[in-house]
């Protein structure tokens, strides 16, 4: 009896000591919690990074209001359960025009000069900070083409040296104002949670516009659209190097595929748009690429096969000459045949995703939160029994695409945990963190690596992946 208390209490000290032992890893030392970029793969702890997502701009927006809060955790709850893992958001709202009934009350900047509303500001705040109890990435926009929540115009019309659209992209004073506006969101302290945005793994990528175009320069023969972009990427990077950066375009070409494409919509490959798909993607601070498809907005709703294979050039040239990731980042679908557009466009992504092309993830264009108001007839409400069919069908879509990330048992990310993964957690007992293999070792993600990531592995011996 006694050698028997004796021995228990030894492996009790035991695993006390490895406890103890087992170092806990810094914000700084968690730089593969952050999504980066490897080739056209999505690297995130340590091993490639599919996900299922959705789009909902006004996240930030509507938890400006205390009220509006409890509906915006039911909304998070529900994108867990529908297996959303990357959120896409505005990270502006300038007072511009909006449908919400608010005026500049809740506006993130009052003035182009850089006079901030805090309040406001802290809705943004709560957004990600309550992603990320969620374990909910959420992928920040700083502008828009468009005029909803300010956007482009917004600068142009309050700076006196722009006189229109396109002059933000060359006009100094919009953007010494841009400028001004990453570094303040990039640098801000959470209200929520103490942490600053470009520590936070939350965050996805930085978006530097919601569809920007340039159609004063058609056929890019200036450049004004990629001058644009190369320096507002580098000045991000410069700003914040833990983050991935993305354009945030349509995906407009600018090369001679007419031929392939209905009379009328040549302008979606002509250079139109004053972008370029492939050379605007090739800038080096820009590290993954994105696509929207609107067939009901291009009147091409009859041509579904045009716009799958406009999709699929995306994805081509993605994995053959840019070698970036691609997201189909907006997609959406009126009725007649939403659901068989939809499960086309998504199976064509995963089927690029497991044969190892550059399609990483897509965010549907949307799934609302209820009492929104914001029904483009694109969205999806829980509560519409019409909107149903479509809804499980991104479920199920979400739970094959998220399928292809390793699950945090598999150490090695080889497809199956088996006793490798308990060797490597073993081998990392006592290691300081952020050395090669601890972050995946450290799968209760709890900041050390202890005795509890052995059960976890242990627990979950001979499972397999996808």
């Amino acid at each position: 009896m006694k050698s028997k208390t004796i021995h228990k209490l030894s492996g009790m000290l035991c695993i006390a000591a490895i406890i103890a032992a087992a170092a806990v890893a810094t914000a700084e030392d968690l730089g593969s919690e952050f999504v980066s970029t490897q080739g056209t793969h999505f690297i995130w702890r340590d091993a490639p990074f599919y996900y299922a997502g959705t789009n909902c701009y006004y996240l930030g927006y509507f938890s400006a209001d205390p009220v509006r809060r409890a509906s915006i955790d039911d909304l998070l709850d529900l994108y867990v359960q529908r297996g959303m893992k990357v959120i896409r958001v505005w990270a502006f709202n300038d007072g511009g025009w909006n449908i919400d009934g608010y005026t500049n009350e809740w506006a993130y900047q009052q003035t182009p000069t850089s006079i901030y509303n805090e309040t406001a500001l802290q809705g943004l705040d709560y957004c990600v900070a309550e992603a990320a109890k969620r374990d909910i990435k959420i992928l920040l926009a700083f502008t828009n083409q468009w005029d909803d929540y300010g956007g482009m115009n917004w600068y142009v019309d309050a700076s006196p040296t722009a006189f229109s659209h396109d002059d933000f992209y060359i006009d100094p004073t919009c953007k010494d104002w841009y400028k001004a506006r990453m570094e303040f969101i990039v640098n801000r302290r959470n209200t929520f949670n103490d942490v600053l945005y470009k520590n936070d793994p939350t965050i996805f990528a930085w978006e530097l516009a919601n569809e920007p175009w340039c159609t004063s320069d058609p056929r890019c023969q200036y450049g004004t659209f990629r001058a644009w972009v190369s320096e507002m990427s580098t000045y991000l990077r410069g700003l914040d190097p833990n983050h991935m950066i993305t354009i945030g375009v349509v995906g407009f070409y600018n090369r001679d595929h007419a031929g392939e494409w209905p009379a009328g919509h040549t302008w979606l490959y002509d250079g139109y748009a004053g972008t370029d798909f492939i050379s605007d993607h090739q800038l080096p601070n820009i590290d993954f690429c994105t696509v929207h498809l609107y067939p009901d907005h291009w009147n091409m709703a009859d041509k579904i096969p045009a716009i799958t294979q406009f999709l699929q050039h995306h994805i081509d040239d993605c994995t053959s000459v840019i070698h970036k990731p691609l997201i189909m980042e907006e997609f959406g679908k009126r009725e007649p045949n939403r659901e068989a557009v939809l499960e086309t466009w998504m199976q064509t992504v995963y089927a690029s995703a497991v044969g190892g092309g550059a399609a990483a993830g897509w965010n549907y264009w949307m799934i609302e939160a209820e009492g929104s108001g914001h029904d483009d007839t694109f969205s999806l409400l829980p509560s519409d029994p019409s909107d149903a069919p479509a809804l499980n069908l991104l479920t199920a879509e979400a739970v094959k695409m998220n399928a292809l990330t390793a699950p945090p048992q598999d150490i090695n990310a080889d497809g199956i945990v088996d006793i490798l993964d308990l060797l490597r957690v073993r081998n990392n007992l006592n290691r300081t963190p952020g050395s090669d293999g601890y972050i995946r070792a450290d799968c209760n993600r709890d900041g050390r690596i202890n005795i509890l990531d052995l059960i976890n592995v242990r627990n979950a011996l001979r499972l397999t992946w996808p």
